[in-house]
């Protein structure tokens, strides 16, 4: 079977670049849309352990990877009343770590599935397996908290939105950080001034949905107007566009990634961003991605040409999407 060399999409900040400007310090990234280690995924984990990652390497080397965490991290059994609940085994955290996953977003609809007290065991566990997380909090304040990841001289930022009405953090309550326009706002204003970028992730959205609302794209628009860099969607469980707004990047939904609330996914067709962060530039790249048997690994051929063309079509709708190229062979 033959692969593409490299299928990507990628733009830089300033076009003006020097060659030698592309040997300055880096910080490489993935991320990733949903993640979830639940009933599916155990099932089959437990019938026969396997290396989930064992193909991974196949997307280059990155520094850092980020999922949304599409669930409470938990050995309660006292779930809340609703269709579709997800937990994981703490002790599967450390699959994670292998994969390089040492920062998720636990603004969702799944982190409080337990309660409260399931999105405290959530935040004890992710200390435990030193994961630093976004979007929830023992209160309010603690919720809104930005993570802040300094390396070779670049420091990165990082925000997370996006729970349920019900378990939102309050004063002197634990819960998930809420969509509020406002706070969003002030949180990277406030963040800015830190950071040479800003990251915000983004749990909204319609489910199955294969474009954003007109307000997700108004909110996307006011939020690099107020300083975010890169903006990172999930929750409809399908690929959306990504738009080039203002020489920043907005990925509306990178749909699944490995998402084990459902057995049919176990077999499946997705995307994620490797980004490179410098003091100078931020290059993007688009990555096809293939799930074999809950293994994710770079798609190649046919793969990877359907999803880069899914992407590609589901972004016409925007003013300016960012740069499609491919490269390599185009059959399996």
């Amino acid at each position: 079977m033959k692969f593409l060399t490299k299928i990507l999409a990628f733009f830089l900040f300033n076009t003006n670049l020097l060659a030698e400007d592309k040997y300055d310090s880096l910080v490489t990234m993935i991320f990733t849309g949903d993640l979830t280690f639940a009933r599916a995924f155990e099932n089959s984990f437990n019938r026969k352990k396997f290396d989930v990652f064992a193909n991974w390497s196949t997307v280059g080397s990155y520094d850092a990877m980020m999922v949304n965490l599409e669930n409470a991290v938990t050995r309660s059994t006292d779930s809340i009343e609703k269709e579709f609940v997800f937990k994981m085994r703490p002790e599967l955290l450390s699959i994670l770590k292998t994969a390089k996953i040492n920062l998720v977003n636990c603004a969702n609809n799944h982190t409080a599935d337990f309660g409260i007290e399931g999105i405290l065991e959530t935040m004890k566990y992710l200390d435990s397996a030193g994961i630093k997380y976004v979007g929830v909090g023992r209160n309010f304040r603690e919720a809104r908290k930005p993570v802040i990841l300094e390396k070779n001289g670049i420091k990165i930022g990082f925000l997370g939105y996006g729970g349920v009405k019900d378990f939102i953090a309050m004063r002197n309550r634990a819960g998930t950080n809420s969509r509020n326009e406002k706070l969003i706002l002030e949180d990277i204003i406030r963040l800015r001034p830190d950071v040479d970028y800003v990251v915000v992730n983004l749990h909204w959205g319609e489910e199955l949905a294969t474009e954003p609302h007109e307000t997700q794209i108004s909110l996307a628009h006011k939020m690099i107007d107020n300083g975010a860099d890169l903006i990172v969607g999930h929750h409809p469980h399908v690929l959306q566009g990504i738009e080039k707004y203002n020489e920043k990047v907005i990925a509306y939904s990178l749909g699944n990634f490995i998402f084990g609330g459902n057995s049919r996914a176990r077999e499946s067709e997705t995307a994620v961003l490797k980004v490179n962060f410098s003091k100078k530039y931020m290059e993007v790249q688009v990555i096809p991605v293939y799930i074999n048997n809950w293994r994710p690994e770079l798609a190649g051929g046919i793969r990877a040409n359907r999803v880069i063309k899914m992407i590609k079509d589901r972004s016409k709708i925007f003013g300016e999407s960012i740069l499609f190229q491919s490269l390599g062979e185009e059959n399996e």
